[in-house]
């Protein structure tokens, strides 16, 4: 089924928070996590990753650090912040709260 790819873009920084919930991860592996637990629901588009993970830096809600790989140039890491288990936890409260709305306005 397809969906207005806009209703994602304002749900990106809950998305991103809650797959570095599952661990740290570069922006590549993101975009695959992200695919694999909406089972290809959802996938960043191209250009918006750095931009969205740079700004929730800004906002304190991750922190990134760079490690060393055997083979290959380093790699940016992401890995969330005691703010952003705060915010995603709130924002998963939220998002509760109005999806169980919706399901009973959408009631037929």
């Amino acid at each position: 089924m397809k969906f207005n790819r806009e209703i994602m873009k304002g749900h990106l920084k809950t998305i991103l928070l809650a797959i570095l919930e599952d661990g740290p991860c570069h922006a590549y592996g993101l975009d695959r996590r992200i695919q694999d637990k909406s089972l290809g629901v959802f996938s960043l588009p191209e250009g918006t990753a750095y931009p969205s993970l740079s700004k929730l830096e800004k906002e304190g809600l991750i922190e990134s650090s760079w490690e060393s790989r055997d083979k290959g140039p380093d790699i940016k890491v992401y890995h969330l912040t005691s703010k952003g288990l705060k915010v995603l936890a709130d924002n998963k409260r939220e998002w509760r709260f109005l999806s169980k709305a919706m399901e009973m306005v959408l009631r037929d």
